[in-house]
């Protein structure tokens, strides 16, 4: 690992990374962005588990000569096992002849072996749980055991699973699994979901046990790979961090180096992924013993950062030591109190950051042409709705009250009167009925001719005066009719008066002409009518009795009681 030349104390360093010029990184930081130890076609700089994949990658733990890492496929507890024993800094396991009851594919079974050697599974739990225990699907609750265990993070989980979860679904987790779902959790290593549930049962992918590895890499023993500390210095050729131990630490960038993060600011914690003084991967991460001093660190250095100053040659005699001054474009710190001589020539200072030289000035580049408006971007998704909440229990139905009983028919009430029979008008006169014609002869039926078509129907004449009828015998009186009772019981019915004889029918008259018929399609020629005898004349009607009187109706029955 490449060092700085001398080692200072955290308040020595920290006192002046504040002060240091951040160079130009761009947004993304990334400076070799095509390229990285590995780099896998199927997960792309956007997706969210990139820089798990590309830290875990320049750790030497994932590898894969296709350059595919199949980040949606779920992951089997042979891979999980695998790759959390990489974590722990294991690269081929011992060959073992231990026969295990957990079967998987034979390029797992040392692997297997070694982690129940080493206690990060246990055989009694995972017995009888699959005819392929290797090839069965990793769940939540199943990867945060192995990563506790892995470790050595054990104990803590024993002593928080009595502890009151955080998660909605906190039911749902396994008795034996909940001590270390808390645990994981405290460790920032997984957080659950936006609704507040853990999920337990569900299945993990490939990368989502990536993203648990790589975040589980800051509480494991992988100083020999990952270096942290406070920033320093950071450009695109090198880095410079000062780790907990007060040393400082430069690495320069490897071509196909990663940094994650945007604008990383001197005085940010860091992770370095290296390989002797070269830095494959870089990302904002803070070291375990900075996590628990964080808060009081910063209020630390702040207090710190107010003593640079600008070197004074009267006040340098009461310079403290690790005071920061400013001279000449470079900055110094003292390593001594009451320090003699200028720095950069006196042994009483150390240069933290040399002034630069003036780089020349570059030729004045062309004034581009204004680019073309670029098209409206399009409206993103609709986000998926969130899901429905439960509905609410129903309410118990109330009991169906008895049906009351049916109240007895009333009788029927009493029909109203009927009004009187309004009088007949007077019957017009009937005209008197022509004589018949003399009906000729049958003649023979001429054919017939086509039906024209039918014409518009005319007007139709008038009629015909009606040949006088021969006088009608004299209609005998109608009785009076009977005056009629209030309809109840319906009274007898009165005797039907004698029918008066017929009188003679009289001579029947001429008949009129009849009136004008709409056109019609001529029809054959009809032969003569013969004649018809005379009829008798009609004989005189006999007089009708008269009509008896109605009995009066019955009264109407009272009404029943309703029914309740």
């Amino acid at each position: 690992m490449g060092k700085s030349k001398a080692i200072l104390t955290v308040g020595a360093i920290s006192s002046v990374v504040g002060m240091l010029p951040l160079l130009g990184l761009g947004a993304s930081n990334a400076y070799a962005a095509a390229a990285d130890p590995q780099r896998f076609k199927d997960v792309p700089q956007t997706s969210w588990g990139y820089s798990s994949i590309s830290k875990l990658s320049a750790m030497g733990i994932v590898n894969d000569t296709t350059g595919v890492f199949r980040p949606d496929e779920k992951a089997t507890r042979q891979e999980a096992v695998i790759l959390t024993l990489r974590l722990l800094g294991v690269d081929v396991p011992p060959k073992s002849s231990a026969q295990s009851s957990l079967t998987s594919d034979s390029w797992a079974k040392d692997w297997i072996a070694l982690a129940l050697q080493k206690g990060i599974i246990v055989g009694a739990e995972e017995n009888g749980e699959s005819s392929n225990w290797g090839k069965a699907v990793v769940t939540r609750e199943w990867m945060a055991k192995l990563i506790i265990r892995a470790l050595g993070q054990e104990a803590g989980a024993v002593q928080s699973a009595g502890n009151k979860s955080y998660f909605t679904d906190s039911s749902q987790i396994a008795a034996s699994s909940r001590g270390y779902v808390n645990a994981v959790v405290k460790l920032g290593i997984v957080s659950g979901y936006p609704d507040r549930t853990f999920r337990p049962e569900a299945p993990v992918t490939r990368l989502e046990m990536a993203a648990f590895v790589s975040r589980a890499e800051l509480y494991a023993d992988t100083a020999d790979k990952v270096a942290r500390g406070m920033l320093v210095r950071l450009s695109p050729h090198d880095v410079t961090i000062l780790a907990d131990s007060g040393e400082a630490l430069h690495f320069e960038m490897d071509s196909k180096a990663i940094v994650q993060g945007v604008n990383l600011q001197p005085g940010q914690m860091l992770a370095v992924v290296y390989n002797g003084d070269s830095a494959f991967y870089i990302e904002p991460s803070a070291s375990v013993s900075y996590v628990s001093s964080q808060k009081a660190q910063q209020e630390w250095l702040k207090s710190i950062f107010a003593g640079v100053v600008v070197f004074d040659t009267a006040k340098a005699p009461s310079y403290e030591k690790y005071q920061v001054v400013t001279f000449e474009g470079s900055t110094f710190v003292a390593l001594k109190a009451a320090p003699k001589g200028l720095p950069g020539q006196s042994a009483d200072y150390m240069v933290l950051a040399a002034a630069g030289k003036d780089g020349a000035m570059g030729a004045t580049g062309a004034v581009g042409s204004a680019g073309a408006t670029g098209a409206a971007g399009a409206f993103g998704a609709t986000g998926a709705t969130g899901a429905t909440g439960n509905t609410g229990a129903q309410g118990i139905q109330g009991i169906t009250g008895a049906t009351g009983l049916t109240g007895a028919v009333g009788a029927n009430g009493a029909t109203g009167a009927t009004g009187n029979t309004g009088a007949q008008g007077i019957q017009g006169i009937t005209g008197a009925t022509g004589l018949t014609g003399a009906v000729g002869a049958n003649g023979a039926t001429g054919a017939t001719g086509n039906t024209g078509a039918q014409g518009i129907q005319g007007i139709t004449g008038a009629t015909g005066l009606t040949g006088a009828v021969g006088a009608n015998g004299a209609t005998g009186a109608t009785g009076n009719t009977g005056a009629q009772g209030i309809q109840g019981i319906t009274g007898a019915t009165g005797l039907t008066g004698a029918v008066g004889a017929n009188g003679v029918t009289g001579a029947t008259g001429n008949t009129g002409a009849q009136g004008i018929q709409g056109i019609t399609g001529a029809t054959g020629a009809t032969g003569i009518t013969g004649a018809t005898g005379t009829t008798g004349a009609q004989g005189i009607q006999g007089i009708t009795g008269p009509t008896g009187a109605t009995g009066p109706t019955g009264p109407t029955g009272a009404t029943g009681p309703t029914g309740p």
